[in-house]
């Protein structure tokens, strides 16, 4: 039985375990043991368990990010048009390249300050992160 068909089996059996006595839920765990596998105490924490969310909201540790939209925008231009360099080269390609894509970025003084403030190796995993996942 894979994953997927032990869980729908469990569902059903939850509405039979919900809705009988203490001697019947004995008789059920031992069949729902022979079944899928489990040990009994991970079946009863189970039966017991409410349903869990279909997704779970991450929340992220630390600092909130800095570089919104337009500022990942911006980046993705300019990585591109430098001919996709790493992160430290980028950094030092920035001031050249700042004053001839300005054309290219909406909200230029903003954008050009986040820029600016741009550290290669502490946001190689955050914008660069989303510039490339967002190129391939």
């Amino acid at each position: 039985m894979g994953p997927r068909a032990i869980g729908e089996y469990l569902r059903r059996m939850r509405e039979r375990y919900d809705g009988a006595r203490m001697e019947a839920r004995g008789q059920l765990l031992d069949e729902m043991e022979a079944v899928t596998g489990y040990h009994r105490k991970a079946l009863i924490r189970r039966m017991h368990a409410g349903e869990r969310p279909r997704s779970r909201r991450v929340r992220r540790q630390g600092r909130p990010r800095q570089s919104g939209a337009t500022v990942v925008g911006a980046l993705r231009v300019i990585w591109t048009a430098a001919g996709y360099p790493w992160s430290v080269r980028l950094k030092a390609l920035l001031s050249d390249w700042l004053p001839a894509a300005w054309h290219l970025v909406c909200a230029w003084p903003v954008v050009a300050c986040r820029l600016a403030a741009y550290q290669p190796r502490t946001s190689a995993h955050g914008v660069l992160y989303q510039v490339v996942r967002d190129h391939l």
